[in-house]
């Protein structure tokens, strides 16, 4: 039989949903037919469908007919699957060029312009598709996305409703509502949404996932609630994988260990500067004794610090284009020894492949500040102070305890000197907090607006990407002035150049954390700049975050232990302004001095943790 005569038992295959067999057929008839395109094609279609790898199938389809619009908007697909944006992006455009009204090839270009950072480019490519088609779900869904990174948030919220109204019983349509009115700070609202969603569709793992994060940050959860609905979780993910019962990893509890890192965000953002500085030292002082390997979910664009960690580790891998099964297969073969996940709960995690227990031993560290409830998660790492042992019952985990901190900052690389206290030159107290709204309900607002009401003539300065938002800056501008605070006292700055961000820490005298997620890079930063911080110190691991860190930086009794102390300690410290000018003269050489900002002693002091967890599996194992 030609070629051509088993093209059409393709095309009915793939109409059927049919995958698998589709995949076979069509590399069966690759094999026999090498320059047959469309056999190609068809593989990566099935390979698409069930979110294995298909760049090799689709370069060669491409290859063999370069003038096809699908099969060029297809290699883009997985390209996106691959971390090679840029790639993605010119089959996209080759794509629209050879059929301009081709929507679906608009929606994606705009999904990869927005995962590169240009937002402005993804609103228009949005707005094409859906000008093309004006009931395309994904393109609102994605149009929603690309308004509220662009700060339209009143936007982006209208756009998902219009996409929900189109569809009230879709899953993701109310996920992503709930995405957009988080961004706002409407967190009961957003909260509502997600319960739907998963009403809807109670497998979607990435909506549970969402929930138990947003529920971590929201006052109305107790520890031993979050714990249950952790663990609800945790058992989805296990009953979806078939996980490992036995490793041939060597229990030698001397030899050199292979530590993997599963990741988004290699890059500079939070997590990725709290894991440079760790890598470099592990990398310099220890390579005979560690190896690094990381896993890196290609969600953002790539940077400098992302080029930095990749020559630490020994593996990179680019992990977007493999199922949780091929992912976990890929740990297991690279013989990890102790496996790090650094996401939780939050986006673009991949909690469900730790499900499969790939490595012998699996730890929690850094990027979620709660229980992952996940039966195959052995360890969370946290220190003495963040994490009370009193809190131990709230953590399906074991806890591990660094002896300082379980931080580690990399400093600034900007030349940016402390300067002078700003009040003694204004003649007023500058109060500030640099913290995502999502995390300042109406509590919060409430204390700021008791502290601003006690403190004459004091100035409130927030600054976040969303402030660019003239809703968002309307509502706390509105919450303020309804508590009779002036509207000259308060000042929004939305999103700057990253050279002006650490300077703008000079016009503040004193940093207020949100509560109960408070600031942690936030706080670091204001710190680093001399600024102290007056924190509400909680109970739970999440609430606990500024304590720890004004332990370190020897200012403990910034820490309150209820609102009105919060209060007080602000009015207090305010008044107290060569106090102050001396905290923040010597506050930058204090943290160097704790292995927060020594990256070569947190390093012995991590080797020797994973070291002791690795010998108790050796133990166990022998």
């Amino acid at each position: 039989m030609s070629a051509m005569a088993r093209l059409n038992e393709l095309v009915q295959l793939s109409r059927t949903g049919r995958f698998a067999e589709l995949e076979r057929s069509a590399a069966e008839l690759a094999r026999k037919h090498p320059d047959f395109g469309h056999a190609w094609s068809f593989m990566g279609i099935a390979q698409l469908a069930m979110g294995t790898d298909a760049l090799f199938a689709m370069e060669n389809a491409a290859a063999l007919l370069p003038a096809d619009p699908t099969i060029n908007l297809n290699l883009a697909l997985a390209l996106i699957a691959h971390g090679e944006l840029q790639r993605a992006e010119h089959h996209c455009r080759v794509a629209i060029a050879l059929r301009p009204d081709y929507a679906k090839a608009h929606m994606n270009l705009g999904a990869i312009l927005l995962d590169l950072g240009r937002v402005e480019g993804a609103i228009e490519s949005c707005e094409k598709a859906l000008a093309l088609q004006p009931d395309y779900l994904a393109a609102l869904t994605n149009l929603s996305a690309a308004l509220s990174s662009a700060n339209r948030k009143l936007d982006s919220i209208a756009v998902a409703r219009r996409a929900l109204a189109l569809s009230p019983d879709d899953s993701a349509a109310h996920l992503n509502l709930g995405q957009r009115l988080e961004d706002l700070g409407m967190v009961e609202e957003a909260e509502e949404h997600i319960r739907r969603a998963l009403e809807i569709d109670p497998g979607n793992l990435v909506g549970q996932s969402w929930r138990q994060f947003l529920c971590s940050y929201h006052p109305g959860h107790s520890g031993i609630d979050l714990l249950a609905q952790a663990r609800r979780i945790g058992q989805l993910f296990t009953d979806a994988a078939r996980p490992w019962q036995d490793w041939p990893n060597d229990p030698d509890p001397g030899r050199c260990l292979k530590l993997g890192f599963v990741s988004p965000d290699f890059r500079r953002q939070s997590v990725g500067l709290f894991v440079e500085n760790v890598f470099a030292a592990l990398h310099d002082m220890m390579g005979e004794r560690i190896e690094l390997h990381a896993y890196h979910v290609d969600a953002f664009a790539s940077d400098d610090n992302t080029a930095r960690m990749k020559s630490y580790c020994a593996g990179w891998t680019h992990v977007n284009h493999m199922s949780d099964s091929a992912l976990a297969e890929k740990v297991r073969q690279d013989g990890i020894d102790i496996l790090f996940d650094l996401s939780g709960h939050t986006g673009c995690n991949r909690l469900p492949m730790f499900a499969w227990k790939p490595a012998p031993v699996q730890v929690s560290w850094i990027g979620y500040l709660g229980t992952t409830g996940l039966p195959a998660m052995d360890y969370l790492i946290a220190d003495e102070c963040t994490l009370t042992v009193s809190e131990e019952a709230h953590f399906s985990e074991k806890i591990l305890r660094m002896p300082e901190t379980y931080l580690c900052f990399r400093p600034p690389e900007e030349e940016c000197a402390v300067g002078e206290l700003p009040a003694a030159r204004n003649g007023y107290v500058t109060f500030g907090s640099f913290n995502n709204p999502r995390k300042v309900s109406d509590e919060v607002l409430e204390t700021w607006a008791e502290v601003l009401a006690a403190v004459p003539d004091s100035r409130l300065l927030c600054k976040y990407g969303g402030f660019s938002d003239e809703t968002l800056r309307g509502r706390f501008t509105s919450f303020f002035v309804k508590r009779g605070i002036d509207e000259a006292r308060l000042e929004f700055m939305g999103r700057v150049p990253h050279s002006e961000h650490l300077p703008t820490y000079n016009r503040v005298d004193i940093a207020l954390d949100p509560f109960p997620y408070p600031g942690v890079t936030t706080s670091v930063e204001a710190l680093w700049m001399g600024v102290p911080v007056v924190t509400l110190a909680g109970e739970s691991f999440i609430s606990r975050q500024g304590a720890g860190l004004l332990k370190l930086a020897g200012l403990p009794e910034w820490a309150a232990c209820s609102r009105e102390e919060y209060v007080a300690k602000a009015v207090e410290f305010a008044a107290r302004l060569d106090h102050l000018a001396q905290i923040r003269g010597r506050l930058r050489e204090t943290l160097q001095s704790t292995a927060l900002l020594d990256s070569r002693r947190f390093a012995v002091q991590f080797e020797s943790l994973v070291r002791g967890i690795w010998r108790t599996w050796c133990d166990g194992a022998r």
